[in-house]
């Protein structure tokens, strides 16, 4: 896994945000199969989304991608919405007996 490339990645989407953009027009220095196996794995981690395509024969070439809320949230130092979202609370109950 190439973090730097996929910091990249998740800084060019951030900045585009909500609008989509193909990662491989936008970063044409990077090669098209380190783009997809870096995106991929975003992908599998619900940081990035896609549609599905088969343009000119090649499936899945993480085209027109777009960064999710919990991709946002990642690159906030706070953790953003997500982790207040996922904050639990534990109280003690007093009681007098």
């Amino acid at each position: 896994m190439d973090r730097a490339v996929q910091r990249t990645m998740l800084d060019m989407l951030a900045a585009a945000y909500p609008e989509a953009i193909d990662l491989h027009t936008a970063m044409p220095a990077t090669p098209d199969d380190a783009i997809l196996r870096e995106a991929s794995y975003l992908r599998g981690s619900g940081l990035i989304d896609w549609e599905d395509s088969d343009l000119m024969g090649y499936p899945n070439r993480a085209e027109m991608v777009t960064i999710t809320p919990t991709g946002l949230d990642y690159l906030q130092d706070d953790g953003g919405v997500s982790r207040a979202l996922s904050t639990v609370t534990i109280g003690k109950r007093w009681s007098s007996g």
